[in-house]
């Protein structure tokens, strides 16, 4: 068992109370909006607000105002330019005397992409399967797999691959 001594009195902000989403511009360029709720941890109104991201050795940092006045950068602002769109992020409260003691922080943040469609895993088709109610079509071999649901079951898609039960045997 691994025990922990925080001195600093330093609060883990909870994830929930934090939401990072990337947008594209373009090809080649992203940009991140942050929506903060810090209201809850009770910090001093003027300690400093970090927003860090990193992905291996690369990392970028952009201060975000106060607790009590939370900046709103511009867009150009807030855009990736030393690190890759896959990295993550971390929200830190910093103490306002130039101490730099850590009053919160929250652990690594993973990022929404909001403008880019979700790929599914395994895509669902709806299918005349006769008497069998789902199978897995592996095509020629150079195309993904795909998920056919027996079309005549009424709601068949929606209850087959929302079943906790199911996405165990057909994902593997």
């Amino acid at each position: 068992m691994y025990r922990r001594f925080n001195y600093t009195k330093r609060r883990e902000i909870a994830r929930q109370h934090c939401q990072i989403d990337l947008h594209r511009i373009g090809e080649d360029r992203t940009y991140f909006s942050a929506k903060l709720n810090l209201d809850d941890y009770g910090f001093d109104p003027n300690a400093r607000i970090r927003v860090d991201a990193w992905r291996s050795n690369a990392s970028q940092r952009w201060e975000f105002g106060t607790v009590g006045a939370v900046a709103q950068l511009a867009q150009s602002e807030r855009i990736l330019q030393d690190v890759p769109s896959t990295a993550q992020f971390k929200i830190s409260v910093v103490a306002p005397d130039e101490s730099g003691r850590l009053l919160g922080v929250t652990p690594s943040l993973k990022p929404k992409r909001v403008d880019e469609p979700r790929e599914s895993l395994l895509p669902v088709v709806p299918e005349d399967l006769g008497n069998e109610v789902w199978r897995l079509d592996f095509g020629d071999g150079t195309s993904p797999a795909v998920l056919q649901v027996n079309k005549q079951i009424e709601g068949g898609a929606e209850v087959i691959t929302g079943s906790s039960s199911f996405q165990p045997i057909a994902l593997p």
